[in-house]
């Protein structure tokens, strides 16, 4: 692969790979980031499952046609009812073929779709794990400083502690009355 083909390939794979994150690829994490091997080589060598975003686009664009159906049936009315219905009809006979079409693609990718939603729940089941685990590391690391605290206060003699006691008390005082 040429130095401009990787780039392009690099630009691809940033934008359209589902497992990129900041030039990690989190199929390869394992709890440590791993750095995504097809942005560090010249060849790219993934084998992952994947459904292409020209068929995510094309949903898109055939929603925003549906809409578009919605709306021109929504405002036919004894008044215009032959222009209206005309103007649907047009618009249904655009949009059927291209329904047919992306529901053939649609089914070509439907295991595909089910491996990667059953995958997706998995993932977000580790996530639910792995965000558990660090807030029980985070507890039990402000109990073992708060521990620690008690120990070095356990520490001082208790006449230096009432002389600390008396010296911040008159403090106090001033402060609630200003």
């Amino acid at each position: 692969m040429m130095p401009a083909q990787r780039k392009r390939a690099n630009a691809l794979i940033r934008k359209a790979c589902c497992n990129y994150d900041n030039g990690n690829c989190l199929l390869l994490d394992d709890g440590e980031p791993c750095l995504c091997p097809q942005s560090i080589s010249y060849s790219v060598c993934c084998k992952r499952k994947y459904i292409p975003t020209w068929l995510f686009k094309q949903s898109v664009s055939l929603i925003k046609q549906q809409k578009a159906i919605e709306q021109s049936i929504s405002e036919i009315t004894m008044m215009n009812a032959g222009k209206k219905k005309e103007e649907a009809l047009t618009l249904l006979n655009k949009f059927f073929p291209r329904l047919e079409a992306h529901l053939g693609q649609v089914k070509k990718y439907q295991a595909t779709i089910d491996y990667l939603t059953q995958e997706n729940t998995g993932l977000k089941e580790k996530v639910a794990d792995q965000t558990s685990i660090r807030k029980k590391l985070e507890a039990a690391r402000l109990k073992q400083e708060n521990e620690q605290l008690r120990a070095l206060v356990a520490k001082i003699p208790p006449e230096v502690r009432r002389e600390i006691q008396q010296r911040h008390a008159p403090q106090k005082g001033r402060e609630e009355r200003d």
